[in-house]
């Protein structure tokens, strides 16, 4: 048997490998994974111009308009935020929602160092009551109904939850928090065909809104790894699945190199079969 190892790498934050061969006339192909990137709001300070990957302007946007950011990039030295199908807008016309600092321009103006600790002490402690059980188990669920309506809305058979599939996903989201890999702690590859994601939520969010937020990354924001996320998870093939919801340990821990204090980072896993 002649196998070949093929490595893909497309787009921020995603992989897909697959392991062909043969046996016996028949060929063998490992489950494709792939990982979402990291994502937050923005507000808009101020109108803000909307170019592309060039620097060259492309359209506007509303002052006051809050919109999903995917990192910083700079383009001719210059930083700004990336918001997808290649449309950046300049970093000092937005902020983070959420943070209690004020837009990203500099500033001479200061909260008083009380009132700041006590903003910042009061969101840690809402955020972390969203650290339950009951939060990740309705988060999960809502991934898997919204994903079956979306499927539904497009002729596809629904997915059926695999008790045997779920408790694996489960597994693998907590491992998540500590190693954002399909490479386990233990060294071994992930089991299954997967998609792993991270975003983050805010004291305000739903288990609903969250699951939402990281079904459309998957489904709407996946151009840079060329549709591999949406194909997975509106395959023909696949008919039972199997998801896991974990968040970080604490408010403000470092993901991808970046700190989001005033964010509860959370992790999904989503491990589907053809059977």
């Amino acid at each position: 048997m002649n196998n070949k190892l093929i490595k893909i790498t497309m787009g921020v934050g995603l992989s897909a490998a697959m392991l062909l061969g043969s046996v016996a006339g028949v060929s063998q192909v490992e489950p494709q994974i792939v990982q979402a990137a990291r994502s937050y709001k923005i507000k808009l300070n101020h109108k803000a111009v909307v170019y592309n990957a060039r620097g060259q302007r492309k359209g506007a946007l509303k002052n006051g308009r809050t919109v999903t950011a995917y990192g910083i990039k700079k383009i001719h030295g210059k930083r700004y935020y990336s918001l997808g199908a290649g449309k950046y807008i300049k970093v000092a016309t937005a902020s983070k929602v959420g943070k209690a600092a004020q837009p990203v321009q500099n500033t001479t103006t200061e909260q008083p160092a009380a009132n700041t600790e006590s903003s910042s002490a009061s969101s840690k402690s809402g955020l972390m009551s969203l650290n339950n059980s009951k939060f990740k188990e309705e988060a999960a669920e809502s991934f898997v109904n919204q994903l079956n309506e979306m499927r539904s809305q497009r002729g596809l058979r629904k997915l059926t939850v695999k008790p045997a599939l779920k408790a694996y996903a489960q597994t693998r989201a907590n491992e998540l928090v500590d190693k954002f890999s399909h490479i386990r702690p233990n060294g071994k590859r992930t089991s299954y065909e997967e998609n792993i994601g991270l975003n983050s939520v805010q004291v305000s969010t739903t288990p609903q809104e969250a699951a939402k937020a990281l079904l459309d990354e998957f489904i709407y924001h996946d151009q840079g790894s060329n549709w591999a996320h949406k194909k997975s998870l509106l395959s023909k093939a696949n008919k039972t699945i199997g998801v896991g919801f974990a968040f970080e340990a604490k408010p403000g821990m470092a993901t991808q190199g970046n700190k989001y204090p005033d964010y509860l980072g959370d992790r999904i896993a989503v491990n589907l079969q053809t059977h």
